[in-house]
């Protein structure tokens, strides 16, 4: 993330997409859980057009129990050897759950 308007952006994005998620399974179904999904999907479609694929997986807080959604956003490295190269795009698309084609800008 080279811009610092575009990591702030994604900073405030994957803090929201982290509250949305984490409302969204404390509060079961409903519109209002419904509107928090949709928001949740809007904002990872946000970052993931900046190109950093979006991650995110459901676990417990070990002191509270209370569940929590944990976001990572993925960030591609650049700088590095044609052969280094070739093997850190094979494991970022795997992370990352994308096929070629869909990457931004490859």
């Amino acid at each position: 993330m080279s811009d610092p308007q575009i990591e702030e952006r994604i900073r405030a994005l994957g803090t929201e997409l982290r509250e949305r998620l984490t409302y969204c399974l404390t509060h079961g179904e409903g519109s209002e859980h419904d509107a928090a999904m949709q928001r949740a999907r809007d904002i990872r479609d946000e970052i993931e057009s900046y190109g950093y694929p979006v991650l995110w997986q459901f676990s417990t807080d070990s002191v509270t129990l209370e569940p929590r959604a944990d976001i990572t956003i993925l960030q591609v490295k650049e700088d590095l050897s044609p052969e280094l190269q070739a093997i850190y795009d094979k494991w970022f698309l795997e992370r990352a759950g994308w096929r070629r084609r869909s990457v931004p800008n490859a």
